[in-house]
Protein backbone atom coordinates (compact mmCIF):
# COMPACT_ATOMS: atom_id res chain seq x y z
CA UNK A 1 0.00 0.00 0.00
CA UNK A 2 1.42 3.21 -1.01
CA UNK A 3 1.01 6.51 1.34
CA UNK A 4 0.59 9.78 -0.71
CA UNK A 5 0.03 13.05 0.87
CA UNK A 6 -3.04 14.84 -0.78
CA UNK A 7 -1.63 18.87 -0.61
CA UNK A 8 -4.60 21.39 -1.03
CA UNK A 9 -4.72 24.71 0.15
CA UNK A 10 -7.83 25.49 1.73
CA UNK A 11 -10.73 23.20 3.38
CA UNK A 12 -13.29 22.54 2.80
CA UNK A 13 -14.21 24.34 0.31
CA UNK A 14 -17.82 23.84 -1.09
CA UNK A 15 -16.93 24.40 -5.12
CA UNK A 16 -13.91 21.73 -4.63
CA UNK A 17 -16.03 18.57 -4.03
CA UNK A 18 -13.85 16.94 -7.00
CA UNK A 19 -10.55 16.76 -4.41
CA UNK A 20 -12.54 14.71 -2.07
CA UNK A 21 -14.27 12.42 -4.42
CA UNK A 22 -10.70 11.54 -5.86
CA UNK A 23 -9.43 10.73 -2.58
CA UNK A 24 -12.51 8.35 -1.87
CA UNK A 25 -11.77 6.71 -5.15
CA UNK A 26 -7.84 6.60 -4.74
CA UNK A 27 -8.30 5.17 -1.79
CA UNK A 28 -10.64 2.15 -3.18
CA UNK A 29 -7.73 1.54 -5.43
CA UNK A 30 -5.47 0.81 -2.49
CA UNK A 31 -3.67 3.57 -1.79
CA UNK A 32 -3.33 5.04 2.04
CA UNK A 33 -4.07 9.20 1.65
CA UNK A 34 -3.09 11.89 3.79
CA UNK A 35 -4.36 14.50 3.22
CA UNK A 36 -3.03 18.05 4.60
CA UNK A 37 -4.44 21.65 3.79
CA UNK A 38 -2.54 24.86 3.79
CA UNK A 39 -5.19 26.85 5.81
CA UNK A 40 -7.98 25.03 7.73
CA UNK A 41 -11.72 27.24 6.87
CA UNK A 42 -14.50 26.97 9.49
CA UNK A 43 -17.22 26.27 7.50
CA UNK A 44 -19.42 23.51 6.65
CA UNK A 45 -18.28 20.56 4.77
CA UNK A 46 -20.00 18.70 1.85
CA UNK A 47 -22.50 16.09 2.87
CA UNK A 48 -20.45 12.96 3.01
CA UNK A 49 -17.33 14.46 3.56
CA UNK A 50 -17.27 14.68 7.55
CA UNK A 51 -14.86 11.79 7.83
CA UNK A 52 -12.43 13.48 5.74
CA UNK A 53 -12.79 16.72 8.18
CA UNK A 54 -11.79 14.91 10.99
CA UNK A 55 -8.56 13.18 8.76
CA UNK A 56 -7.60 16.61 7.56
CA UNK A 57 -4.21 18.01 8.79
CA UNK A 58 -3.32 21.33 8.53
CA UNK A 59 0.76 23.07 8.33
CA UNK A 60 -0.67 24.84 11.51
CA UNK A 61 -0.57 21.28 13.36
CA UNK A 62 3.30 21.27 12.82
CA UNK A 63 4.17 22.98 16.47
CA UNK A 64 7.78 24.41 16.92
CA UNK A 65 9.47 21.56 18.89
CA UNK A 66 8.45 19.17 16.48
CA UNK A 67 9.06 20.96 13.33
CA UNK A 68 13.27 21.59 15.66
CA UNK A 69 12.66 17.58 16.21
CA UNK A 70 12.41 16.94 12.26
CA UNK A 71 15.48 19.30 11.51
CA UNK A 72 17.88 17.57 13.51
CA UNK A 73 17.12 14.57 12.01
CA UNK A 74 16.79 15.67 8.65
CA UNK A 75 20.28 17.53 9.15
CA UNK A 76 21.69 13.79 10.31
CA UNK A 77 20.51 12.51 7.17
CA UNK A 78 22.18 15.06 5.08
CA UNK A 79 25.37 14.61 6.78
CA UNK A 80 25.08 11.05 6.42
CA UNK A 81 24.41 12.11 2.64
CA UNK A 82 27.53 13.79 2.57
CA UNK A 83 29.86 10.85 3.98
CA UNK A 84 27.90 8.97 1.45
CA UNK A 85 28.05 11.15 -1.71
CA UNK A 86 24.56 10.67 -1.95
CA UNK A 87 21.93 11.07 -4.84
CA UNK A 88 19.93 13.00 -2.17
CA UNK A 89 22.27 15.92 -2.36
CA UNK A 90 21.13 16.98 -5.97
CA UNK A 91 17.51 16.95 -4.53
CA UNK A 92 18.48 19.66 -1.18
CA UNK A 93 19.89 21.62 -3.72
CA UNK A 94 16.69 21.23 -6.03
CA UNK A 95 14.38 22.48 -3.07
CA UNK A 96 16.81 25.75 -2.63
CA UNK A 97 17.04 26.22 -6.15
CA UNK A 98 13.11 26.24 -6.41
CA UNK A 99 12.48 28.21 -3.56
CA UNK A 100 14.46 30.71 -5.13
CA UNK A 101 12.52 30.90 -8.34
CA UNK A 102 9.23 31.59 -6.48
CA UNK A 103 7.92 34.89 -7.54
CA UNK A 104 6.24 36.94 -5.07
CA UNK A 105 6.89 34.55 -2.24
CA UNK A 106 10.15 34.83 0.12
CA UNK A 107 12.21 31.98 -0.66
CA UNK A 108 12.66 31.52 3.72
CA UNK A 109 9.09 31.39 3.56
CA UNK A 110 8.82 28.39 0.81
CA UNK A 111 11.73 26.67 2.78
CA UNK A 112 9.81 27.21 6.31
CA UNK A 113 6.20 25.59 5.01
CA UNK A 114 8.26 23.68 2.95
CA UNK A 115 10.04 21.72 6.14
CA UNK A 116 6.63 21.52 8.03
CA UNK A 117 5.11 19.75 5.02
CA UNK A 118 8.20 17.21 5.06
CA UNK A 119 7.29 17.20 8.93
CA UNK A 120 4.16 15.92 8.10
CA UNK A 121 5.04 13.43 5.17
CA UNK A 122 7.87 11.72 8.03
CA UNK A 123 5.10 11.58 10.67
CA UNK A 124 3.04 9.87 8.29
CA UNK A 125 5.75 7.82 6.46
CA UNK A 126 4.30 9.23 2.88
CA UNK A 127 6.10 8.10 -0.32
CA UNK A 128 4.66 10.64 -2.17
CA UNK A 129 2.88 14.06 -2.55
CA UNK A 130 0.04 14.89 -5.00
CA UNK A 131 -1.06 18.46 -4.71
CA UNK A 132 -4.21 20.24 -6.60
CA UNK A 133 -3.86 23.41 -7.95
CA UNK A 134 -0.50 25.06 -9.35
CA UNK A 135 -0.36 27.41 -6.77
CA UNK A 136 0.79 27.44 -3.14
CA UNK A 137 -0.08 23.65 -2.75
CA UNK A 138 2.42 22.71 -5.60
CA UNK A 139 4.90 25.13 -4.48
CA UNK A 140 4.86 23.73 -0.92
CA UNK A 141 4.89 20.11 -2.21
CA UNK A 142 7.41 20.56 -4.53
CA UNK A 143 9.87 21.87 -1.85
CA UNK A 144 8.87 18.96 0.58
CA UNK A 145 9.28 16.43 -1.57
CA UNK A 146 13.01 17.44 -2.54
CA UNK A 147 13.86 18.38 1.04
CA UNK A 148 12.84 14.59 1.82
CA UNK A 149 13.66 12.50 -1.35
CA UNK A 150 10.44 12.08 -2.50
CA UNK A 151 8.40 11.99 -5.76
CA UNK A 152 5.87 14.75 -6.07
CA UNK A 153 3.11 15.44 -8.48
CA UNK A 154 0.14 18.36 -9.46
CA UNK A 155 -3.01 18.34 -10.60
CA UNK A 156 -4.14 21.92 -12.51
CA UNK A 157 -7.69 22.52 -12.91
CA UNK A 158 -7.78 25.70 -15.23
CA UNK A 159 -7.75 29.22 -13.23
CA UNK A 160 -4.22 28.19 -12.18
CA UNK A 161 -3.35 27.90 -15.50
CA UNK A 162 -5.39 30.64 -17.68
CA UNK A 163 -6.21 33.21 -15.35
CA UNK A 164 -3.29 33.82 -12.68
CA UNK A 165 -0.67 30.85 -13.38
CA UNK A 166 2.62 31.76 -10.94
CA UNK A 167 5.82 30.46 -11.96
CA UNK A 168 3.74 27.45 -14.08
CA UNK A 169 6.77 26.62 -16.16
CA UNK A 170 9.10 26.25 -12.67
CA UNK A 171 6.45 23.88 -11.22
CA UNK A 172 6.17 21.80 -14.63
CA UNK A 173 10.67 21.18 -14.68
CA UNK A 174 10.71 20.34 -11.05
CA UNK A 175 7.32 17.83 -10.86
CA UNK A 176 7.81 14.21 -11.73
CA UNK A 177 4.75 14.34 -13.22
CA UNK A 178 1.79 16.67 -14.17
CA UNK A 179 -1.68 16.01 -14.41
CA UNK A 180 -3.72 17.85 -16.96
CA UNK A 181 -7.90 17.79 -16.66
CA UNK A 182 -8.24 18.67 -20.47
CA UNK A 183 -6.58 17.49 -24.00
CA UNK A 184 -5.93 21.83 -24.25
CA UNK A 185 -3.90 21.50 -21.23
CA UNK A 186 -2.13 18.61 -22.00
CA UNK A 187 -0.78 20.36 -25.19
CA UNK A 188 0.20 23.48 -23.55
CA UNK A 189 2.04 21.64 -20.86
CA UNK A 190 4.06 19.32 -22.97
CA UNK A 191 4.83 22.59 -25.08
CA UNK A 192 5.99 24.09 -22.06
CA UNK A 193 8.26 21.86 -20.75
CA UNK A 194 8.74 18.86 -23.09
CA UNK A 195 11.00 16.48 -20.67
CA UNK A 196 7.65 16.62 -17.98
CA UNK A 197 5.88 13.47 -18.18
CA UNK A 198 2.19 15.19 -18.39
CA UNK A 199 -0.99 12.98 -18.32
CA UNK A 200 -4.65 13.58 -19.58
CA UNK A 201 -6.63 12.86 -16.27
CA UNK A 202 -9.98 14.37 -16.40
CA UNK A 203 -12.06 14.82 -12.93
CA UNK A 204 -14.29 12.07 -11.87
CA UNK A 205 -18.07 11.74 -11.28
CA UNK A 206 -19.12 9.98 -7.82
CA UNK A 207 -21.19 7.67 -9.46
CA UNK A 208 -22.54 6.55 -6.37
CA UNK A 209 -24.20 9.96 -5.80
CA UNK A 210 -25.12 10.76 -9.11
CA UNK A 211 -27.15 8.25 -11.00
CA UNK A 212 -30.32 8.09 -12.85
CA UNK A 213 -33.13 8.31 -10.89
CA UNK A 214 -35.45 8.54 -13.54
CA UNK A 215 -35.10 9.98 -16.58
CA UNK A 216 -36.82 13.57 -18.11
CA UNK A 217 -39.36 10.88 -20.29
CA UNK A 218 -40.40 9.23 -17.08
CA UNK A 219 -41.40 12.85 -15.78
CA UNK A 220 -43.00 13.73 -19.14
CA UNK A 221 -45.52 10.79 -18.97
CA UNK A 222 -46.39 11.61 -15.21
CA UNK A 223 -47.13 15.51 -16.00
CA UNK A 224 -49.02 14.42 -19.16
CA UNK A 225 -51.41 12.51 -16.88
CA UNK A 226 -51.57 14.78 -14.22
CA UNK A 227 -52.81 17.44 -17.18
CA UNK A 228 -55.57 14.80 -18.04
CA UNK A 229 -57.02 15.73 -14.42
CA UNK A 230 -55.96 18.94 -13.33
CA UNK A 231 -55.78 21.49 -17.18
CA UNK A 232 -52.12 21.76 -19.02
CA UNK A 233 -48.56 20.95 -17.73
CA UNK A 234 -46.99 22.82 -20.36
CA UNK A 235 -45.57 25.00 -17.60
CA UNK A 236 -43.47 22.16 -15.95
CA UNK A 237 -42.49 20.65 -19.53
CA UNK A 238 -40.11 23.45 -19.44
CA UNK A 239 -38.76 23.94 -16.42
CA UNK A 240 -34.37 23.83 -16.85
CA UNK A 241 -31.76 24.12 -14.68
CA UNK A 242 -28.63 25.97 -15.45
CA UNK A 243 -25.57 24.78 -12.20
CA UNK A 244 -22.55 26.35 -11.38
CA UNK A 245 -20.60 29.53 -10.15
CA UNK A 246 -22.44 32.99 -11.41
CA UNK A 247 -19.10 33.58 -12.90
CA UNK A 248 -18.02 35.06 -16.76
CA UNK A 249 -17.25 31.51 -18.40
CA UNK A 250 -20.42 30.27 -17.95
CA UNK A 251 -22.06 32.36 -20.23
CA UNK A 252 -25.20 33.37 -18.06
CA UNK A 253 -25.58 37.19 -19.90
CA UNK A 254 -26.10 35.00 -22.79
CA UNK A 255 -28.75 32.56 -21.30
CA UNK A 256 -31.11 35.30 -20.06
CA UNK A 257 -30.87 37.13 -23.37
CA UNK A 258 -31.86 34.03 -24.97
CA UNK A 259 -34.72 33.32 -23.19
CA UNK A 260 -36.20 36.47 -24.63
CA UNK A 261 -36.55 34.29 -27.99
CA UNK A 262 -38.72 31.72 -26.12
CA UNK A 263 -41.74 30.87 -25.14
CA UNK A 264 -42.61 32.34 -21.90
CA UNK A 265 -43.63 29.32 -20.36
CA UNK A 266 -39.54 28.33 -20.79
CA UNK A 267 -37.94 28.74 -16.86
CA UNK A 268 -34.82 28.43 -15.57
CA UNK A 269 -33.64 28.03 -11.87
CA UNK A 270 -30.29 29.24 -11.22
CA UNK A 271 -28.14 27.37 -8.66
CA UNK A 272 -25.20 29.13 -7.84
CA UNK A 273 -23.08 31.83 -5.68
CA UNK A 274 -21.26 34.18 -7.66
CA UNK A 275 -19.33 38.10 -8.80
CA UNK A 276 -21.84 37.82 -11.54
CA UNK A 277 -25.05 37.51 -9.68
CA UNK A 278 -26.64 41.20 -8.75
CA UNK A 279 -25.59 41.70 -12.70
CA UNK A 280 -27.32 39.04 -13.86
CA UNK A 281 -30.51 40.36 -11.45
CA UNK A 282 -30.05 43.18 -12.88
CA UNK A 283 -30.59 41.76 -16.32
CA UNK A 284 -33.37 40.28 -15.32
CA UNK A 285 -35.16 43.09 -14.05
CA UNK A 286 -34.29 44.77 -17.63
CA UNK A 287 -35.90 42.05 -19.62
CA UNK A 288 -38.49 41.44 -17.85
CA UNK A 289 -37.71 38.08 -17.41
CA UNK A 290 -38.75 37.61 -13.58
CA UNK A 291 -41.20 35.53 -13.80
CA UNK A 292 -39.13 33.10 -15.65
CA UNK A 293 -36.06 33.10 -14.14
CA UNK A 294 -35.28 32.58 -10.51
CA UNK A 295 -31.95 32.30 -8.17
CA UNK A 296 -31.75 29.53 -5.68
CA UNK A 297 -28.32 30.58 -4.59
CA UNK A 298 -25.91 28.42 -3.93
CA UNK A 299 -26.84 24.41 -3.55
CA UNK A 300 -24.80 21.44 -2.00
CA UNK A 301 -23.55 18.55 -3.92
CA UNK A 302 -26.65 16.42 -1.93
CA UNK A 303 -29.44 19.35 -3.17
CA UNK A 304 -27.62 18.68 -6.61
CA UNK A 305 -28.14 14.49 -6.49
CA UNK A 306 -31.41 14.61 -4.96
CA UNK A 307 -33.08 17.22 -7.69
CA UNK A 308 -31.42 17.54 -10.63
CA UNK A 309 -33.46 14.55 -11.98
CA UNK A 310 -36.57 17.41 -11.39
CA UNK A 311 -35.40 19.03 -14.06
CA UNK A 312 -36.08 18.92 -17.70
CA UNK A 313 -32.63 19.38 -18.95
CA UNK A 314 -29.61 21.50 -17.83
CA UNK A 315 -28.63 24.32 -19.81
CA UNK A 316 -24.75 25.18 -19.21
CA UNK A 317 -23.71 27.45 -22.04
CA UNK A 318 -20.04 28.21 -21.35
CA UNK A 319 -18.55 30.71 -23.15
CA UNK A 320 -15.00 32.49 -23.93
CA UNK A 321 -14.35 35.83 -21.80
CA UNK A 322 -12.65 38.88 -23.94
CA UNK A 323 -9.53 37.37 -22.49
CA UNK A 324 -9.67 34.29 -24.02
CA UNK A 325 -10.21 32.38 -20.82
CA UNK A 326 -12.84 29.26 -20.81
CA UNK A 327 -13.58 26.13 -18.35
CA UNK A 328 -11.32 23.60 -19.04
CA UNK A 329 -13.42 20.50 -17.77
CA UNK A 330 -16.45 21.05 -15.57
CA UNK A 331 -17.69 18.19 -13.56
CA UNK A 332 -21.20 19.55 -13.63
CA UNK A 333 -21.31 18.23 -17.02
CA UNK A 334 -20.43 14.96 -16.26
CA UNK A 335 -22.86 14.65 -13.21
CA UNK A 336 -25.77 15.48 -14.97
CA UNK A 337 -24.62 12.92 -18.01
CA UNK A 338 -24.48 10.67 -15.09
CA UNK A 339 -27.94 11.12 -14.27
CA UNK A 340 -29.21 10.83 -17.57
CA UNK A 341 -30.33 14.24 -18.29
CA UNK A 342 -30.52 16.36 -21.41
CA UNK A 343 -28.06 18.70 -22.01
CA UNK A 344 -28.06 22.48 -23.76
CA UNK A 345 -24.38 23.48 -24.17
CA UNK A 346 -21.62 25.35 -25.81
CA UNK A 347 -19.01 24.44 -29.12
CA UNK A 348 -16.31 24.94 -26.54
CA UNK A 349 -17.34 21.77 -24.57
CA UNK A 350 -18.54 19.72 -27.76
CA UNK A 351 -15.50 18.82 -28.94
CA UNK A 352 -15.66 15.00 -27.93
CA UNK A 353 -13.45 15.20 -25.10
CA UNK A 354 -16.68 15.22 -23.05
CA UNK A 355 -19.51 15.45 -25.00
CA UNK A 356 -20.80 15.55 -28.63
CA UNK A 357 -23.43 16.26 -30.78
CA UNK A 358 -24.53 12.78 -30.25
CA UNK A 359 -24.62 13.21 -26.43
CA UNK A 360 -25.88 16.64 -26.10
CA UNK A 361 -27.77 19.80 -27.90
CA UNK A 362 -25.33 22.10 -28.75
CA UNK A 363 -25.27 25.72 -30.14
CA UNK A 364 -22.75 28.25 -30.75
CA UNK A 365 -20.79 29.95 -27.91
CA UNK A 366 -21.65 33.75 -26.76
CA UNK A 367 -24.36 33.46 -29.89
CA UNK A 368 -27.72 34.02 -27.64
CA UNK A 369 -29.36 33.46 -31.12
CA UNK A 370 -27.74 30.23 -31.59
CA UNK A 371 -28.65 29.36 -27.73
CA UNK A 372 -32.20 30.08 -28.33
CA UNK A 373 -32.39 28.14 -30.92
CA UNK A 374 -31.03 25.33 -29.81
CA UNK A 375 -32.99 25.35 -26.64
CA UNK A 376 -36.20 24.98 -28.69
CA UNK A 377 -34.45 22.30 -29.94
CA UNK A 378 -34.69 20.61 -27.00
CA UNK A 379 -38.35 21.50 -26.12
CA UNK A 380 -39.31 20.55 -29.41
CA UNK A 381 -38.05 17.58 -28.70
CA UNK A 382 -39.01 17.12 -25.45
CA UNK A 383 -42.76 17.77 -27.39
CA UNK A 384 -42.64 15.03 -30.02
CA UNK A 385 -43.81 11.19 -28.49
CA UNK A 386 -41.84 9.97 -31.51
CA UNK A 387 -38.55 10.95 -32.95
CA UNK A 388 -37.90 13.33 -30.46
CA UNK A 389 -38.58 11.81 -27.42
CA UNK A 390 -36.46 8.34 -29.35
CA UNK A 391 -33.73 11.48 -29.74
CA UNK A 392 -33.49 11.73 -25.83
CA UNK A 393 -32.94 8.19 -25.65
CA UNK A 394 -30.07 7.88 -27.69
CA UNK A 395 -28.50 10.96 -26.32
CA UNK A 396 -28.58 10.59 -22.77
CA UNK A 397 -28.14 7.07 -23.11
CA UNK A 398 -24.38 8.03 -25.17
CA UNK A 399 -23.65 10.22 -22.31
CA UNK A 400 -24.44 8.24 -19.71
CA UNK A 401 -22.24 5.45 -21.54
CA UNK A 402 -19.36 8.31 -21.71
CA UNK A 403 -19.37 8.46 -17.90
CA UNK A 404 -19.37 4.78 -17.33
CA UNK A 405 -16.22 3.92 -19.28
CA UNK A 406 -14.16 7.08 -19.22
CA UNK A 407 -15.09 9.55 -16.33
CA UNK A 408 -16.49 7.59 -13.03
CA UNK A 409 -14.29 8.49 -10.20
CA UNK A 410 -12.82 4.92 -10.09
CA UNK A 411 -11.91 4.39 -13.47
CA UNK A 412 -9.87 8.07 -13.35
CA UNK A 413 -8.40 7.22 -10.27
CA UNK A 414 -7.34 3.81 -11.32
CA UNK A 415 -5.26 5.99 -13.81
CA UNK A 416 -4.17 8.09 -11.55
CA UNK A 417 -3.16 5.24 -8.93
CA UNK A 418 -1.49 3.84 -12.09
CA UNK A 419 0.84 7.12 -11.97
CA UNK A 420 1.43 7.08 -8.46
CA UNK A 421 3.10 3.12 -8.88
CA UNK A 422 5.05 4.05 -12.09
CA UNK A 423 6.60 7.28 -10.89
CA UNK A 424 7.54 5.22 -7.63
CA UNK A 425 9.07 2.23 -10.14
CA UNK A 426 10.97 4.67 -11.67
CA UNK A 427 12.50 5.70 -8.70
CA UNK A 428 13.42 2.58 -7.22
CA UNK A 429 15.29 1.47 -10.45
CA UNK A 430 16.88 5.00 -10.34
CA UNK A 431 17.96 4.14 -6.60
CA UNK A 432 19.03 0.58 -8.06
CA UNK A 433 20.74 1.40 -10.75
CA UNK A 434 23.01 4.07 -8.85
CA UNK A 435 23.45 1.83 -6.05
CA UNK A 436 25.48 -0.71 -8.14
Amino acid sequence: MKTILYVLSEFPVASETFVTTEIKAIERQGCRVVPVCLKRREEPCQAGDEGLVERFLSLADVSVITLLNYLILWAFDVVVALLKGDEYLSSLLSAWRFAQQQEGVRTRSVLLNGFKLMCLLKRHQGQHIHCHFAWSPAVMGITAARLAGVSVSFTSHGSDVYKTPQNLQSKLQNADFVVAVCKRMLDEFQAMSPETPVVHIPCGVDTQTFYPRHSCLDKLSSDKLCSGKQGSSKEKNNKLLFLGRLSETKGLPDLVQALTQLPATTHIDIAGAGPMQQQLAEQVEQLGLQHQVHFLGAVSRQWVSEHISAYQALVLPFCKTSEGIMDTGPLVLKEAMACKIPIVTTDLMATGEILDEYSGWIAKHNDPHSLACTLQQLLDDLADPDKGQQRIHLKTGMAYHQVKTRFSADVCAAQLSRQFEAVGAAKWVEEVRHEN
